[in-house]
């Protein structure tokens, strides 16, 4: 039997007004979100890109990264391979969050904490639904090791990615709509009403339905 890994990297920049874009976060500035460690104004290292409209005092680019492990188990000159581990991470790129002088406040800052926790929230609908692919055996392909590992992780990529596609865009309609309703943090009451669900879907319970309800 041996065991492979592969890291893949889903990135997506969660912006004032949602922008969503591609993006590349280096190992070395990248934040992974954890409960005790909120975002601080001077995480947000980025330039005010030209052009970017006023009303728009702040972005916060976020993304979801996921890897996977996985066996083959060889015998009479064909294998079978099976997910061993899937690990997902939320991350914040300080190069490409920014946030203008007038932005400062700690409004700002906890609306786009907000953002932050929304990704959190979704690796870890990302997490729960990907645990039902852990341990199931399928069939390799190919006709030497190394085809039979290309095709392996072929199949496997396209299996998680499919799920995180879905994921993802319950994310973007979330972080539309927290923009949205909230006024990007200007309605205070509705500000509040959006961070204590978020809060409810990050300490279990109702993750589930937050991606459902696309909320």
């Amino acid at each position: 039997m041996s065991t492979h890994r592969s890291l893949l990297r889903h990135v997506a920049v969660v912006a004032v007004g949602v922008l969503l874009t591609v993006a590349s976060v280096s190992a070395d500035e990248e934040l992974v979100w954890k409960p005790q460690r909120p975002l601080r104004w001077e995480d947000f290292k980025g330039s005010v890109p030209l052009g970017a409209p006023r009303q728009n005092v702040a972005m916060t680019a976020a993304s979801l990264r996921w890897s996977y492990s996985y066996s083959l188990e060889w015998s009479r000159g064909s294998c079978v391979y099976e997910i061993t581990s899937i690990e997902t991470d939320a991350l914040f790129d300080p190069r490409a969050s920014w946030v203008r002088d007038e932005g400062r406040t700690s409004a700002v800052l906890a609306h786009e904490q907000g953002h932050f926790d929304i990704a959190e929230l979704h690796k870890l609908i990302f997490a729960d639904a990907s645990r039902a692919f852990l341990g199931k055996r399928a069939a390799c392909r190919g006709r030497d090791k190394r085809s039979v590992a290309k095709f392996v992780e072929r199949d496997i990529d396209a299996t998680l990615g499919k799920l995180y596609e879905r994921i993802w865009t319950s994310q973007t309609h979330v972080q539309n709509a927290y923009d949205d309703e909230t006024a990007h943090g200007m309605n205070s009451a509705a500000q509040r009403e959006w961070l204590e669900k978020i809060a409810a879907g990050l300490d279990g319970r109702g993750s589930k339905g937050f991606a459902l309800a696309g909320r």
